[in-house]
């Protein structure tokens, strides 16, 4: 698992002056992505950031007949088979995060402790507005009821060792936490600066394995399809299995490319069962909260035809999903999804899963994509601009930022390697920084970090859907 306590401190103070630019400190924020349990600021393992394809693709193989698409289902939706392949290769790597819902995998009482214990507070910093001394975090950590977990696990109590997991589904999107509480965890209690114990927001609509709950019965810590944490109850609809499966195996869904302001769960790449539609307009349905914490159901009819929706799986093309980045320009940054934005990852992941694929979460394991991923370490600029030409709409990361990359092209006689991205700012070559917090289109080649590095020579990785 990866290293917690100081260094996890000295990471989240150098975030939370950083900018996307940063490793030393102008803006808010390091990278614009939050530093989660998960994360390191060290390079990807160089045995799982190989080149699976260095060579453009050929355009001289011999023409041959299209088969008929195959298809396969992946986490319970039907999806092209090359996707569902790429997907299934993603899932099969441990570190990267994704979790299949529909898994018969037992929980024992001592894995769920190693899980929440993944997430510790660093020293000094602030919860809420008064430094986080002794009392606080131990209300904190008492918070999370891990005593009845231990007694489980060391044969203390009655109940099984083996933990019977619950299934809830998310009424809104929901915020995921390091910590069962809603206090605010920052460097100096500031309100503007990023909570570093969000972590990422899981969409609405989707579901959780429910594992455990705290002391003041207020969160339940749970897992979902790409990360595990606490989440407020009040979010959750609990259900029993089969109706749970149900809910995620809809033999019809619309994916929202994240443009219908009109009601509150608007999110790029959130799927919703259709139950019924026709050629103007569909009826989805929406999952609800009742009083008593069970799943309800509501519909709501949408304009079919209003490009706010589609039905299944986009085909991936990069003019495509550049089209969909481009709608979403001026969407303000959102440290670990917070206040239903996005951070970096946390936009190019929704833009993938537009069109099916599952990226995992966050920038550093990138490298864990079960589909083509190039290393681009050891790559002078040059080498990286040459490459670079071959793959728009790929995803460009370095441990702590990610970009999606819409392609080269040539404006009033320059070459412009123009990404899309979501972040805090950046610099120009003479070191001053441009505040941006909101998804921009820029110019690869003329954005700089603080450290005087340049992006492209920051990236690191590269991956790409076709």
């Amino acid at each position: 698992m990866m290293r917690r306590g100081l260094l996890l401190f000295v990471l989240a103070g150098a975030l939370i002056c950083l900018s996307s630019c940063s490793d030393t400190g102008v803006s808010q924020k390091a990278e614009t992505e939050p530093q989660t349990k998960r994360e390191t600021e060290t390079a990807p393992e160089t045995e799982t950031a190989t080149v699976t394809e260095t060579e453009p693709p050929s355009s001289t193989e011999p023409e041959s007949e299209e088969p008929a698409e195959r298809t396969a289902v992946f986490f319970g939706k039907k999806m092209p088979e090359e996707v569902a392949e790429v997907n299934r290769k993603t899932l099969s790597d441990p570190k990267s995060m994704l979790f299949d819902l529909f898994s018969d995998e037992l929980y024992s009482a001592g894995r769920i402790i190693e899980m929440i214990n993944e997430y510790s507070i660093p020293e000094g910093g602030f919860l809420g507005a008064d430094p986080a001394g002794e009392t606080l975090r131990h209300a904190v950590t008492a918070n999370r009821n891990l005593q009845t977990l231990y007694d489980r696990r060391d044969g203390k109590s009655a109940a099984s060792p083996v933990i019977q997991e619950r299934y809830g589904i998310l009424v809104t999107n929901a915020s995921v936490r390091s910590f069962p509480t809603k206090l605010r965890f920052t460097s100096s209690g500031k309100v503007t600066e990023f909570d570093l114990f969000q972590e990422t927001v899981l969409p609405f609509a989707s579901g959780v394995h429910v594992l455990h709950e705290s002391s003041d019965g207020k969160y339940f810590f749970c897992r979902g399809e790409y990360y595990h944490g606490w989440i407020d109850k009040e979010e959750i609809a609990l259900t029993d299995r089969e109706t749970f499966l149900e809910f995620l195996s809809p033999e019809t869904f619309a994916v929202s490319l994240g443009t219908d302001e009109s009601v509150s769960w608007n999110r790029l790449g959130l799927i919703l069962p259709v139950s019924a539609s026709t050629d103007t307009e569909l009826v989805l349905r929406l999952p609800e909260r009742t009083g008593e914490g069970g799943l309800g159901f509501s519909e709501i009819a949408v304009d079919r035809n209003s490009g706010r929706y589609h039905v299944g799986f986009l085909p991936f093309s990069g003019e495509k999903a550049t089209e969909i980045a481009l709608s979403l320009l001026g969407t303000p940054y959102g440290w670990g999804d917070e206040h239903g934005f996005y951070d970096c990852s946390g936009f190019t992941g929704a833009l993938y899963r537009v069109f099916g694929y599952y990226l995992p979460r966050n920038s550093s394991i990138l490298d864990r994509f079960g589909g083509k991923k190039i290393d681009l370490r050891g790559m002078d600029i040059e080498e990286k601009k040459a490459l670079l030409r071959y793959y728009p709409g790929a995803v460009l990361s370095w441990p702590g930022h990610a970009m999606y990359f819409s392609g080269a092209v040539v404006k009033d006689g320059t070459e412009r390697f123009e990404i899309i991205q979501e972040g805090t700012g950046w610099c120009d070559v003479s070191g001053v920084f441009a505040d941006a917090n909101s998804v921009t289109v820029s110019n690869l080649t003329e954005m700089y970090r603080t450290n005087g590095k340049s992006f492209l020579e920051s990236i690191e990785t590269l991956v790409v859907a076709d």
